[in-house]
């Protein structure tokens, strides 16, 4: 294999690490959205019975939970993958073309949470970074419902 078909095919992977990334991204938060919209129409319902509706609020709100924590783990497993295939291919790239280097993904590929909130605090997240943070309020939103919902039952 030639080096500018081993660069084009790192150059695939990483394309392929990155348009998943997005489209678990972009059903993710969709997902979470409905799951809080449905929270919100049972909330406001008056056709429900109060007891069976709360009782739908505290599922809804353990399935939000869970979607929350798939989506963060998820993210963050796929970002791992796109970092690795995007340092495959800057090392194929700098080997064919030493006078224009490019620099390496940046390592660890996720920030840690407390980290992660700084930097969303201060205005220095990039894309992945800010759904997880997205992610992650989804995640507190659900809880203090479920926490809210239970304590009121």
């Amino acid at each position: 294999m030639s080096d500018i078909a081993r660069l084009q095919f790192a150059q695939s992977i990483r394309v392929f690490h990155h348009a998943a990334l997005w489209e678990e991204e972009k059903h993710f938060t969709w997902l979470n959205s409905l799951i809080l919209s449905a929270q919100l129409l049972l909330f406001n319902s008056e056709k429900i019975p109060f007891k069976f509706r709360f009782s739908l609020i505290l599922v809804v709100s353990l399935l939000g939970v869970l979607a929350s924590r798939i989506a963060l783990r998820v993210i963050r497993k796929e970002g791992e993958y796109f970092c690795n295939a995007l340092n495959r291919f800057v090392d194929e790239h700098n080997s064919i073309f030493p006078d224009k280097q490019l620099p390496p993904a940046p390592t660890p590929p996720n920030k840690s949470y407390p980290t992660l909130l700084k930097s969303f605090l201060l205005g220095q997240v990039g894309v992945r970074d800010a759904f997880q943070v997205v992610f992650l309020a989804f995640g507190t939103a659900f809880v203090t419902i479920l926490v809210i919902t239970a304590w009121f039952r």
